[in-house]
């Protein structure tokens, strides 16, 4: 699935946009999502490209992660029978004379 936004956005416009898409995706069944990336070049109020960089002039990135672990539902497991041995299963009772 891919989502593109094109343009330029506000702050507030796009993130309200992010959020009615993802809310939106109720509709399909989808639970999680993964391989989320988010790409996007910053511009001030004169349309200037603004690039963030580091001490080391370097681009910052930006990276957040939800480290949380996939919980896959257990399987029940079936309960067989219990094997019994025929020597255990047969008994010496004794007879009844008639």
């Amino acid at each position: 699935m891919r989502i593109k936004f094109t343009g330029r956005w506000n702050k507030q416009s796009l993130r309200k946009a992010i959020c009615e898409t993802i809310e939106e995706l109720q509709f399909y069944d989808i639970e999680f999502l993964s391989g989320v990336n988010l790409y996007f070049h910053g511009e001030d109020i004169n349309f200037n490209k603004i690039e963030i960089r580091s001490e080391n002039d370097k681009s910052v990135m930006f990276i957040y992660d939800n480290n949380i672990p996939v919980i896959k539902p257990r399987k029940k497991k079936k309960r067989k029978a219990p094997v019994i041995s025929l020597a255990d299963f047969k008994r010496n009772k004794p007879r009844k004379d008639k």
